[in-house]
């Protein structure tokens, strides 16, 4: 098999093209396109937690504040909770004590608009002064919907097919043969996310910036030439 590179400076990833005995030409390319979308969901995750001396205690602090954060009729998954005992060695009889415990329930809000983080505060605080509890924010940032997101991985996925067309053309003009798109296989390119942190004890929190979102998508485009 005799191997043929070409180099397409329009087109920043790998380029490559096998030639078959019968003079039949096989490109492989990885194409890649991206496009700036705007955040429309500023999600928010955040620990209650609790210590007591009892299981009992411990539930009730965690399902003082659950009522005030369902009071606030805002969407939201999660609020499953878990208990379990804090152990301390004993030194004078060598075995572990229990010596209470301590139970954390976990919060996601999908918000629409950062000053209902004010309202979720607001509302912990006024659980705190019932009940004796804590809270930290686990992740606090502005991010794009799954269906803002779907729709532009529709947008890329046609810019990826218009770029596919256009390489086809220049294959037939450089290789003077017929190519065919063979196929396109696709595969998303997700950033990172950077957490943001919010000191718990503050009423009027950090209002993050709601800065655009990268979105890549990937494709290897398959040409078979003749």
């Amino acid at each position: 098999m005799k191997w043929i590179f070409i180099f397409l400076f329009s087109f920043p990833l790998s380029v490559f093209s096998a030639e078959t005995p019968n003079k039949t030409t096989v490109i492989k390319d990885t194409v890649e396109v991206s496009k700036s979308v705007q955040p429309d969901v500023y999600s928010l995750t955040f620990k209650v937690s609790s210590r007591g001396k009892s299981e009992e205690n411990v539930l009730k602090s965690l399902s003082t504040a659950d009522e005030y954060i369902r009071g606030l009729n805002l969407p939201y998954s999660g609020g499953n909770f878990i208990i379990y005992p804090l152990k301390e060695w004993d030194s004078v009889r060598k075995v572990y004590r229990i010596d209470g415990f301590s139970g954390e329930v976990l919060y996601r809000f999908k918000l629409k608009n950062v000053l209902q983080q004010e309202d979720i505060f607001r509302a912990l605080n006024m659980a705190k002064e019932k009940s004796p509890i804590s809270y930290s924010i686990l992740y606090s940032k502005w991010v794009v919907s799954e269906k803002k997101k779907s729709g532009a991985l529709k947008s890329l996925k046609v810019g990826i097919l218009n770029t596919a067309r256009q390489e086809k053309k220049i294959f037939e003009r450089e290789l003077n043969k017929r190519c065919f798109i063979k196929s396109i296989s696709f595969s998303s390119v997700n950033p990172f996310p950077i957490l943001e942190n919010v000191r718990a004890f503050k009423i009027t929190a950090p209002k993050p910036k709601r800065e655009r979102e990268e979105i890549k998508l990937r494709a290897r485009v398959v040409y078979i030439c003749y």
